[in-house]
């Protein structure tokens, strides 16, 4: 049996659906198609899927078990292709499945660039105090001392940290290594992700954006299925595995428990309150109007511009936060130092 690869990339995964479907709309059979496309592939992961899928259906398997086989693909995919398979309806379903990733690979693009400047911001901020406490306070120390004069308690309180950091460097080095270790292990632990994923989505800085996002996701997805007939209950089950977040996948759980016991879908939601109101809100009107996949794709529309609205003020309010942090310390460390420094100087003249 082949072994599992890693999980192909949302736009990899894009890829894969619309040539599928351009192969079943052109008429080429799907073992030639897929020749073609592992011969145009340079990603070595992406070619060795795409190969273990083409094998299993040259052995007349259904192409959702070999995809299931290859290991790369998500489970709301295969799954998707099982209905896709069913229904007769393959071509339809890769085609739709491959706007979904255009928009999960937009999504993602639009976080990282979101999250990355900020990230090089605050690295930049801490090399930049490093340099100065480690490197530079120490030279003015003995500056000052040459002179008669002392640094303020607080610079010398930083340039001590300094002289402890570099002293020090290669043990505080091995103890951030095991740190990551520790994380990487705890993260790999159900109980550990699990932690992780309630504390992201329920933290306070951050907790709107990320319910934003996954409300984003979940509406998208919901659109896709109703509008491609799947039944309401299924499509959640098949939701639930797109979220990126155990936390919120356990809510969506709990809202069908809730609406087995009779509740609607709207009422579901705003009770286990895994989304903004306002979702629970507008899905009612359009549950109530019969038109409940066209109210998901207006809710996907409306919380992608509320996603890039939120992710730029974040980023607004980031930048200028961080340079200012760094004059005001860079400053007060500068001015403590020149202050005593010119003092000393004025003695000798």
């Amino acid at each position: 049996m082949p072994r599992k690869l890693k999980p192909l990339k949302p736009d990899q995964l894009s890829l894969f659906a619309t040539q599928i479907s351009l192969f079943l709309r052109s008429g080429l059979s799907l073992v030639e198609g897929l020749g073609l496309m592992e011969d145009d592939l340079s990603d070595v992961r992406f070619r060795e899927g795409v190969s273990i899928v083409r094998r299993g259906v040259e052995d007349r398997r259904p192409l959702h078990e070999a995809m299931r086989e290859a290991g790369c693909f998500p489970d709301y995919m295969v799954r998707m292709a099982v209905v896709g398979e069913i229904s007769g309806h393959l071509e339809g379903m890769m085609t739709a499945l491959s706007r979904f990733y255009d928009r999960e690979t937009a999504l993602r693009q639009r976080i990282r660039s979101a999250v990355t400047y900020p990230l090089l911001l605050l690295f930049m901020m801490t090399a930049v105090v490093f340099l100065l406490i480690v490197r530079v306070l120490p030279l003015f120390d003995r500056l000052l001392g040459s002179l008669g004069a002392e640094m303020p308690g607080f610079v010398r309180g930083m340039m001590n940290i300094g002289v402890f950091i570099g002293d020090w460097i290669w043990v505080i080095l091995g103890v951030v290594a095991i740190a990551l270790v520790f994380w990487f292990v705890f993260r790999s632990t159900v109980f550990g992700a699990n932690a992780i994923d309630g504390f992201k989505a329920n933290f306070p800085g951050f907790r709107g954006v990320y319910r934003k996002i996954a409300a984003e996701r979940f509406a998208t997805a919901m659109a896709f299925l109703l509008s491609s007939d799947v039944d309401l209950e299924i499509s959640l089950d098949l939701t639930k595995d797109i979220l990126g977040n155990r936390y919120m996948s356990g809510k969506i759980t709990e809202c069908r428990k809730l609406m087995q016991q009779g509740a609607p879908i709207y009422d579901a939601l705003r009770d286990v309150g895994v989304f903004p109101r306002q979702f629970s809100q507008m899905l009612a009107i359009g549950f109530k109007s019969g038109e409940l996949d066209s109210m998901m794709s207006r809710l996907a529309g409306l919380y992608e511009q509320e996603v890039d609205t939120s992710l730029r003020r974040i980023t607004g309010a980031i930048e200028p936060a961080f340079v200012a942090i760094l004059s005001v310390l860079v400053g007060i460390i500068m001015v403590s130092v020149i202050l005593p420094l010119i003092e000393a100087m004025s003695h000798i003249g």
